[in-house]
């Protein structure tokens, strides 16, 4: 969250995967989820860049940007699936 202005932190709903829901190896390590989806109206943008410095001005990174409405709406079940099963759960939005 300290990558975000506090003013859109007010009005974004941010969700993550919380490290005790999620299945662990036979090391014990828990699994990884470097994908990040970002929705803004009738965009998406899927991507493997964190928002540090290093991301964006040092790592190889890649990220498609989608403008499809099948698209949207099946991502956005998705993911509505997700948080309502608890396997996301949000960090912050609007109240």
């Amino acid at each position: 969250m300290k990558a975000f202005p506090s003013t859109l932190i007010k009005v974004v709903n941010v969700y993550h995967w919380p490290v005790e829901k999620r299945e662990r190896n036979q090391a014990g390590r828990p699994g990884k989820l470097h994908a990040k989806v970002a929705i803004i109206d009738d965009t998406a943008l899927i991507s493997s860049a964190n928002l540090t410095d290093d991301a964006f001005n040092r790592n190889l990174e890649v990220g498609v940007l989608i403008n499809n409405a099948e698209f949207l709406i099946s991502t956005n079940t998705y993911l509505d699936a997700l948080i309502a099963d608890g396997t996301l759960s949000r960090l912050s939005g609007p109240v």
